[in-house]
């Protein structure tokens, strides 16, 4: 079972125990998180670690007081014992679990923000050293290519040298720069999603903690 039949199915469950609506909705964006952080290549794992979406949706109305059949539970133990009561409580991390990874976020942000600076000033650095090389390599074709036009009327040939030199310049520089750009785009792109999960796992483990 995937993440969206799970919680689709915690869902129809929740509704149908009579829990509040936003309470629903707090119970399922935690367990989504819980689900994103696994990776959507485990799943199928995840969802067997939570157990079935009606043996969970029992606990989160147990928790919150409610019967699996949608009556109020009356516990006589909460009524003697405070410490039961508190126990008995539903769980508040889905409530609070947004508000510390916001407060988290902003007390890290100097540390991310100048980890993001850095590899963004790295990548350019390397993006300006390739963009430096492909104009070189077309400049020296070019170079050659007139060069050889040139020397073509004195010495035919060294002009016929010059010009298969320039035309192999230009030639592997076009090879070349397609190839190039690609690889820079999708390395930007991967940095960038590698950057953002490690953002990501760092404010959920200080949430956690």
């Amino acid at each position: 079972m995937n993440r969206l039949e799970y919680l689709t199915a915690l869902r129809r469950r929740l509704e149908e125990g009579g829990l509040a609506e936003d309470e629903i909705n707090d119970a399922l964006s935690f367990y989504e998180e819980i689900f994103l952080d696994a990776g959507s290549a485990h799943e199928a794992e995840t969802a067997a670690n939570l157990g079935t979406p009606e043996e969970l949706a029992n606990k989160i109305l147990q928790d919150s007081g409610i019967h699996a059949q949608g009556d109020a539970v009356f516990q006589m133990e909460s009524a003697t014992d405070p410490s039961a009561a508190q126990s008995a409580e539903p769980d508040s991390r889905p409530q609070s679990g947004s508000l510390a990874k916001l407060i988290v976020l902003i007390i890290t942000s100097p540390i991310w923000f100048s980890i993001m600076c850095a590899l963004a000033a790295v990548a350019l650095a390397i993006l300006a050293a390739l963009i430096s090389i492909i104009i070189t390599v077309f400049v020296v074709g070019f170079s050659l290519t007139i060069g050889g036009i040139v020397t073509l009327f004195t010495v035919y040939p060294a002009g016929i040298a010059l010009i298969g030199a320039g035309l192999i310049c230009i030639g592997l520089g076009g090879l070349i720069v397609m190839p190039i750009i690609r690889g820079i785009w999708h390395g930007c792109v991967s940095l960038f999603n590698k950057f953002t999960d490690f953002v990501h796992k760092l404010i959920n483990s200080k949430a956690v903690a």
